[in-house]
């Protein structure tokens, strides 16, 4: 775990890159990031193989009023950072 100090101590040194980065996201322990506009949601019924590529999903954008996520279902989603 990073302090906050540390966060920015090694981003000046290049250690580590927050793009794009702002420091109302920096807190005394961690980053916040932002989840991304689309979601992959995987087929309940499925089975998940990483050998097989898994293209059981339905890639879909997140609306500006927000997704209800259902339990039991997987999704996978991206920060908006590149870090």
């Amino acid at each position: 775990m990073l302090t906050a100090h540390e966060i920015k101590r090694q981003m000046k040194k290049g250690n580590i890159v927050i793009e794009p980065y702002d420091d109302k996201q920096l807190n005394p322990n961690s980053y916040n990031v932002c989840l991304g506009n689309r979601l992959k949601i995987y087929d309940p019924n499925a089975i998940l193989d990483v050998k097989t590529g898994n293209r059981h999903y339905e890639e879909v954008i997140i609306p500006k009023e927000g997704i209800v996520l259902e339990p039991g279902i997987l999704y996978i989603g991206s920060t908006k950072e590149i870090i």
